[in-house]
Parts: structure tokens; sequence; C-alpha cells
């Protein structure tokens, strides 16, 4: 058949025939080749689609009504019935799939009193077109005619296109073969778990063993991600990166409401220290906005939550907000009433979310895949391992609303196609200890708050990550099998709470957010280095913000000059198991004994949680103040200025050459518009073309896309300059055939 000898040469699997013409599909199975019909092929589709239906309705399907392209023939209708026996169904009905689209569209919408409508179905799939002609009325729908081509649909315009760019690949590499070229893979990560981390840190040293993307350590020992960019090797740090996603969603915002921004709220994991709080800002700084305010994604989430559920008439509810996302956990506790929302406890773990049950996933088959593939490590490959994880993440997706999930990947390693089948139940077991780890921070904070967990009124799922029905139902069952609360959009709601903050702060004023107030805590316990290793507690973890505590120091030995102070965070008592936040000195305190000077230092934590640190010297007065940021991570107004500066030389860069593809893009649309108004014969004004105008226009606009092809530099002018040039013909040519056309009627009458 010379369809299916087209077919076969881009056909990305082995096609064999039999004795007798027919058709068969070679595949490697467990090593041996082994041939498919192309029934046995359908079959197991059906016989997919028969076990989920089964495990749907919780009893066996027995028969089955399929549905074929109206143009199948009568041959591929009875192969369709025998895929059909081979996967244990009784066909009882080969129905047409206009037909059966038809019944879909008229069902509910013509009726007995409805007059009887010519419809006409318009089926273009994936691999076949049909066309059918019915009359439907007081539901009878009588089909009038079909036609169709059962090799006619979406993949012929794939391979039109696959066609089109293996050329273009080749005639850009220098005659290199697509189909034989592997290209690195690297994917950024989003920046957010990374703001201000340390390279050295182990967190981090286990992360950059998986992690897809190259991470380059700074002189200060801060991390950098570096990409390949128009041929050179760039670095960009996590607040660089962070600072690309907040500037493309300003450009959005600025699209639809039609006006610049300037200020925004910006949510983070209510578990953020200080120093990532300040990279925050820091990335807000360079995406060129005023960051008005850091906001918990738990209490953004709750104000989401609260602000329609619960009014001036409703007693005050303990509520918790379990946000379980792709990176990060957080758990809040808040009492919410007569829009006061006050957070009464935070705690969570900022490593740990949905990529660590896709981590989990892409461990087990790359140990899956090594047993059965003589040991082949395909995490040697970045490009095979983020290929894997794409699609462990798309099964996990699946598993949460089905309780099978199948991963196939083409020539995932070593040209070896892999093929797995995965159960809810088996990732749960894979997973179940880190969805049990979740219980940790949530015990901690109903402990620091004091509650029981019984008289928790709603438990708010927040986060993507919460749809996975294990994590729901051991939510359930801690809290003693109450019913979760699901209202709210797992992923929109805190970008919701958000606004609302940026509503009131802006001075917005209405019904729901009058009097609106947000009591928020600190989530780390802060302190200073005294008496060599011990941590002297300013402010606990869990303490109301904004805040302000002072406490008093002196001196160690005599005559001292200065003073440092080594400012710390963490929930352990001694000083070395704490994060370093800063070390500042207190300097010209005058000449004293020991245990005879009175210096206070001031601990003051504003709104969004960014502590500053101020020292005095009480009898000369002599003060020292700073922002506590880590000095390694921290980036200076002029680091911040100078990264601006690059972000803005990098848009400059970039700028003439996406002006360049605009004109292209404008030139290239054109010429084929004129192309198909002479196919179609249409001047574009409901009359006809000229004939004597139609090869002119057609030569012109070949010319102008073969120019195209010839000239990938051009600049910006001169495609606009072909453009223009190509306008002028065409209006020349339409101006003047109109002219003669209109010539010749007026001889015509002349004539007569």
């Amino acid at each position: 058949d010379p369809t299916v000898q087209s077919d076969v040469k881009r056909w990305p699997f082995k096609v064999v025939s039999t004795s007798n013409d027919n058709i068969t599909v070679e595949v490697q199975w467990r090593g041996e080749a082994k041939r498919f019909s192309p029934e046995e092929i359908s079959a197991m589709v059906l016989k997919k689609m028969k076990a989920t239906a089964e495990s749907y309705i919780g009893k066996e399907v027995k028969t089955a009504v399929v549905t074929v392209p109206a143009y199948f023939n009568d041959v591929q209708r009875q192969a369709t019935k025998d895929a059909g026996a081979i996967a244990g169904l009784e066909v009882i009905s080969i129905m047409n799939e206009p037909t059966a689209a038809a019944v879909a569209y008229g069902l509910d919408k013509i009726g007995d009193n409805h007059r009887k409508r010519d419809v006409l179905i318009f089926d273009l799939g994936g691999g076949t077109f049909d066309v059918t002609l019915l009359t439907i009325g007081a539901n009878v729908f009588e089909v009038k005619a079909t036609s169709g081509d059962t090799h006619l649909g979406g993949a012929d315009f794939d391979n039109r296109l696959v066609k089109f760019y293996t050329e273009e690949f080749k005639k850009k590499n220098n005659g290199k073969d697509l189909s034989s070229y592997t290209e690195e893979f690297k994917k950024k990560n989003n920046g957010k778990d990374l703001s201000s981390a340390q390279f050295f840190g182990p967190t981090v040293q286990s992360d950059v063993k998986r992690w897809p993307f190259k991470v380059v350590s700074t002189s200060n020992d801060n991390i950098t991600v570096e990409v390949q960019w128009r041929g050179e090797a760039k670095r960009f740090s996590p607040e660089e990166i962070s600072a690309m996603v907040l500037k493309k969603m300003k450009a959005t915002a600025e699209t639809y409401i039609g006006k610049e921004v300037k200020k925004a709220v910006v949510t983070v994991p209510a578990y953020f220290n200080d120093v990532q709080r300040q990279a925050t800002k820091d990335a807000g700084a360079i995406a060129g906005l005023e960051v008005i305010s850091i906001m918990n994604e738990p209490t953004a989430a709750a104000v989401a939550y609260g602000l329609d559920k619960i009014g001036d008439n409703h007693r005050k509810r303990d509520v918790l907000i379990f946000d379980l996302g792709g990176g990060t956990f957080d758990v809040t506790l808040l009492t919410i009433g007569a829009n006061v929302f006050e957070v009464k406890a935070t705690s969570g773990d900022t490593h740990l979310g949905g990529a660590d049950f896709d981590n989990r996933l892409v461990k087990f088959y790359t140990e899956e895949f090594k047993k059965k593939n003589n040991g082949k490590d395909l995490s040697s490959s970045p490009r095979s391992v983020q290929r894997l994880r794409v699609a462990c993440e798309r099964a996990k997706r699946t598993l949460s609303s089905a309780t099978q999930a199948t991963i196939e990947i083409d020539a995932l390693f070593d040209n070896i196609d892999f093929t797995a089948t995965i159960t809810r139940a088996r990732f749960e077991e894979l997973c179940v200890d880190l969805f049990k780890k979740t219980f940790i921070p949530v015990e901690r904070v109903l402990q620091d708050a004091k509650m029981n967990k019984r008289v928790v009124d709603d438990v708010v799922l927040v986060g993507g990550s919460t749809r996975i029905p294990k994590v729901q139902q051991l939510v359930s069952e801690f809290f003693g099998g109450k019913a979760l609360n699901k209202s709210i959009n797992a992923d929109e709601a805190i970008a919701y709470g958000a606004a609302v903050q940026g509503f009131v702060l802006t001075g917005g004023q209405s019904r729901q957010t009058d009097g609106l107030l947000l009591l928020d805590v600190t989530p780390l316990t802060l302190g200073i280095d005294s008496y060599g290793d011990v941590m002297s507690v300013l402010i606990e973890r869990n303490t109301r913000i904004p805040t302000q505590r002072t406490v008093s120091f002196t001196t160690t030995s005599d005559n001292q000059a200065f003073v440092q102070f080594h400012v710390i965070e963490g929930e352990r008592t001694m000083s070395k198991d704490c994060r370093s936040l800063a070390k500042f000195d207190l300097r010209g305190i005058p000449p004293a004994p020991r245990n005879t000077l009175q210096i206070d230092v001031t601990f003051s934590i504003d709104a969004n949680g960014i502590l500053n640190v101020s020292a005095e010297e009480k009898r000369s007065g002599t003060k020292s103040h700073i922002v506590v940021v880590n000095d390694k991570a921290r980036y200076s107004y002029s680091d911040i200025a100078r990264q601006i500066n690059d972000a803005s030389d990098l848009e400059a860069q970039e700028r003439p050459q996406r002006d360049q593809l605009v004109a292209k893009v404008s030139l290239e649309t054109y010429a084929y518009y004129i192309k198909n108004s002479v196919l179609a014969d249409d001047d574009a004004r409901g009359g006809k073309l000229d004939e004597s105008v139609k090869p002119v226009l057609l030569e012109a606009a070949d010319d102008a896309l073969d120019w195209l092809t010839e000239n990938r530099n051009a600049s910006r002018t001169e495609i606009e300059l072909r453009k223009w040039n190509l306008e002028n013909l065409r209006n020349l040519l339409l101006s003047s055939g109109t002219q003669e056309s209109a010539s010749g009627e007026n001889s015509d009458e002349e004539v007569d």
C-alpha cells in the first residue's frame, strides 16, 4: 500500500510485513523481539480503558460501544470488533464518530418542540478527518451523507513542521541530521529555595547532585547558576533568577491593567529566614519593583479563605493552614474573626514538597532501568534524568485522580526505550515517610500555640501537593477524621490573599476589607551568641510582629576597646548549632573595668519579618546599627544597582533580536497572506483577482520568502523595507487591475 509505505519512512517504530502481506509492529520485550498486529495494539488500549472503567464503577465491564472514523471501511470495522474480542469485550456497536458527536450536541439542544435542523459535523482529529451531514429532530438523528479521509489530521500537520525544521536544522548546522543529534538539556530552577543559600551547606550539596543545571560557588561561598547565553557562559544568582520571574509577572500585570506597575506584595514560605526574606526584597528591586510587603504564604491563604467565610456575625474560628507546595511546606495556625487574622504559631520545612516526591520516583526508576538493562546508569546523563523527572511528575499528578499511571519514554538512555507502570499504592509506599514528615511541624505549631488538635475548627489545604489522596487521608486521620476544607483554589489562594493585602496597603477601601488586620509572627528564635557558645534569646519564635526587644550586655575584659556581636537564629541552645546571620562591632566605647559598662542590644522585626539590630553603650552614648543580613549572601546597594543595569543590558541586547524577529514574522505572514489570497482568488474586498496580477503577486511573495531564508541576519530596517515594497506592489497591482476591469466594463457597455 503506497500510503503505508509513505508512513513507514517516518514512523518511529519498526514495521514488518507478514507472509500474507499484513502489517505487524516489532518491539523489544524482555530482551526479545516481539510482533503485534494493529488489532492487538488496539486491544491493549481497549483493555486499559476496560480496567479504568472497572476501577471507577467497581464492577466488571463486559460490553462496549466503540467509535471509529466514519470513513473506516468494512475491513477496518471488523478489525475493531476483533480488537474488542481480544480485549475481552463484546462490541455491541461500532458507531461513527461524527454520529456520536451529533448525539452529544443534539440531545440537550434539540427536543420535541423544535423544528428539524440540518447539522454538519466537521471532525478533524489527530489522524483522521470525517464530515457528516445529519438531520436532527424529535430525538431522531438521521445521517444524510458522510465522507472523510482516514489519513488526514493533526499528525500530518506535525509531520510538515518536523520535515521543515529538520531541514532548517541541517542548513544551520553544516548538514547535521537532526535524527542523530542529541542536545544536552538544561533547565533553570525557579531560584526560590536557593535564595542566599550557601554553596557548601549540606542541603545544597545534596541537591547539586540531582539538579539538571550547573551550580557554581562564588568567592564568598554563595550560589550562582551557570547557563549558556549566546555562546557564552553566564552566571546568575538566585536573586537574579527570581527577579526574572518577577519581571515577567510585572510585565504580565502591566499588559492586563494597561499601566505601569511599581509596587508589589511578594509572598514567601512562612519558614523563610531573615536572609531569605531580604534576598526576596533584593529580587524585587532588581526587577524594578518596590516590595511594600513580604507576606507569609499561609497567612495569604488564610486571607483568601477567611475573607468570604467569616464576618462580624461569626464567632472566632481557629484555622490551620496546611500548605504543601512544589518545594516547601508551611503550616500556620490562626484565629480568624471580624476581619482580624491573628497568627498564633507557624512552622514548616523549606525543603519538603512535590519535588521531593518526584525525586523518590526518579531514584526508584533509575534503579529499575539499571536492573533491566545490564547495569546501565542513566544518572550520568542530565538530559535523561530530566526527561525521567518530567515523566515522573506527570505520573504523580495522574495518581491524584487515578489508581494507576504509565511512564513511557522513547530512547531514554543509550537509545533504550523505557516503559513502566506505577500504582497509587506503590507511590504512597515510596513517599509515605515524607508525607508523615509534614506532621512534625504540625505538632510543633499546636504545641507552640498551646492548642489541642481537637479544638481546631477548620483545616484548610493549600498547595498543589495537597491534591495527593494519601496526604489528605493522613491529615484527616491526624485531626480525628475531620473533613478537610478544600473550598479555595489550592494554586491561586496565596496570590489572591497577596492581592487583598496589596489593595489594603495602597489605600483601597471596600466593605470586605474594611478594618482588615493581619497579625503575623516570626518563625524562628533570634538571639546573640554570648558566653563563648551559648545563645542568648532576644525574640522567641512565634512572637507577634512587628516587635522589639532590648537586652543589656556588658564587657568581658578590662579596658575593652570594642565589642563584637554575633547575631544568630535557630532553636538550639548552642550557638554553633544555629544559623549565623551577621556579626557587627560596637567601637569607641570608653575604657573601663569589665562588667561595669551597660550595652543595650535591641532587636526590632518589621512587618515583613526583616530584622534590625542596634547596640548602644549607655555611658558614652556610642551606637551601632545594622539591618541584619548575612554579609556573604546580602547584596549591597551597588550590587543591586549593578544587577538592575545587567538586567537592562540583557534586555537591551535582546531587543534588536526581538525587533528583528517581529519584523520577520510580519513579512512572512504578509507574504503567505498574499499567496493564500491568490489561491483563494480573493482580492480582500469581496471581488476576484484579475488573472494578470496573480503570477506577479505569487512571484513577489515567493521572492520575499526566499529572501528571508537567504538573509537570516538581515536587520529590522531591511526586513521592514522589504515588506513595505511588497505592500506597495500589491496595492499598485490591485488598483491597476481594478481600473482595467472597470475600463473593460465601460467599453463593453459602449459596444452593447
